[in-house]
């Protein structure tokens, strides 16, 4: 099992990028077919030979990436530093 946690990623990536592999992807998000209405849909075999329209993260550096967040949140328990605002 796997716990989904895209916005703290996201805040993380955005703190240390190289957190993520990146490889660019078309993407799309389907709204014509029956079944998948509304589904993000991304060519990771070039099927469409459509070009890349998004850099999608396909890596994480998990230790990493959960020190971060434990570090965070940790933060919220500590009394602020004198002279911090």
């Amino acid at each position: 099992d796997t716990l989904a946690l895209h916005d703290p990623l996201v805040i993380a990536w955005l703190i240390d990028q190289s957190l993520v592999t990146l490889k660019p992807y078309r993407v799309d998000v389907e709204t014509d077919v029956q079944f998948t209405t509304g589904k993000t849909v991304v060519d990771v075999h070039g099927v469409t030979k459509l070009p890349p329209n998004a850099n999608v993260g396909v890596e994480l550096d998990a230790p990493r990436f959960i020190t971060l967040m434990t570090r965070l949140l940790q933060s919220y328990d500590r009394p602020p530093e004198a002279g911090a605002r």
